[in-house]
């Protein structure tokens, strides 16, 4: 869910810059992979935290 509300706000960031995907598709790709890693660090870290409740 978190991409896809990342795709969605890259697509309005982009409609407003006047920049189109197609043009920068590894700036996309970059924001997708940073945002997963992201994401997915944080549930690492919750899941280790929690790990004794």
């Amino acid at each position: 869910m978190v991409l896809v509300s990342t795709i969605i706000g890259f697509y309005l960031g982009a409609v407003e810059s006047e920049r189109s995907i197609l043009t920068d598709p590894w700036l996309l790709i970059n924001t997708i992979l940073g945002t997963a890693f992201v994401a997915g660090g944080a549930g690492v870290l919750n899941h280790y935290l929690e790990r004794d409740l």
